[in-house]
């Protein structure tokens, strides 16, 4: 059994809970933030939603610049 078939179970388990989560934030509450300096609750949402194809990303790639925009 390869790493990846090994870890497949617990990726799948792990994005069921993920969308479970993700289908109970409230769209009307998307703008809110604990802190202002915090992310919202809709970027918080959009930035797990958007984790796997960023591990995808580096798993596959063939290098990935880590340096900061700007």
């Amino acid at each position: 059994m390869t790493i990846a078939e090994s870890l497949l179970p617990e990726f799948d388990h792990e994005m069921a809970t993920t969308r479970r989560l993700l289908e109970r934030v409230p769209e009307d509450r998307f703008g809110w933030q604990p802190h202002e300096k915090s992310m919202t609750l809709g970027r918080l949402a959009s930035h797990l939603a958007e984790m796997p194809d960023w591990g995808y990303e580096v798993c596959t790639g063939d290098e990935i610049d880590l340096a900061p925009q700007g």
